[in-house]
């Protein structure tokens, strides 16, 4: 595999537009421990890496897409989650600025101004507007549509407080509306 350090190197110039540039695709690549401190992985494909106690405090990780990735116990204090796709990732023991639920039928992930519930992927807002309707649609109960969305109403509450003002602001404008 190519070294960390010109895969971010690369990605950087993509970020940038420059001829030379090139999207880091470390999908399904191991991670395990890796020191990602401060790195720009914005946009990044780490779907289904494997980031185990890897450390990624402040590292900007907006848009990157992480599904299934396995974050176990990895660091990701003041990391950049902004619209990160966290769906079907494992955070277990992780350290962040995220909320994660467990009702049974899926995990349920809350970061960036998103929340992924199984293969759902909507903002805060639309979680808001429409959970009942989405939870209708996959089939769940009423009673798993009420614990979910009691779920989604806390966690909203509680990271809109500690995230990027941006994600708090197009979350909590919705929210606001809210009984």
């Amino acid at each position: 595999m190519t070294n960390i350090n010109d895969i971010l190197t690369k990605h950087a110039a993509w970020l940038r537009d420059e001829p030379d540039g090139e999207r880091a695709d470390l999908s399904r690549a191991d991670l395990r421990r890796a020191d990602l401190r401060r790195a720009d992985l914005s946009r990044a494909d780490l779907s289904r890496a494997d980031l185990r106690e890897a450390d990624l405090r402040r590292a900007d990780l907006r848009e990157a897409d992480l599904r299934e990735a396995d974050l176990r116990e990895a660091d990701l204090s003041r990391a950049d989650l902004r619209e990160a796709d966290l769906s079907r990732a494992d955070l277990s023991r992780a350290i962040g600025n995220f909320a994660i639920g467990s009702f049974g039928r899926h995990l349920a992930i809350a970061t960036g101004g998103y929340i992924c519930i199984g293969c759902e992927r909507h903002t805060y807002a639309e979680w808001l507007a429409a959970g009942a309707a989405i939870g209708a649609a996959n089939d769940y109960t009423q009673a798993e549509i009420d614990r979910y969305m009691a779920w989604i109403n806390l966690a909203i509450t509680w990271l809109s407080a500690i995230e990027p003002q941006e994600s708090a602001t197009r979350a909590g404008e919705k929210h606001q509306e809210t009984p």
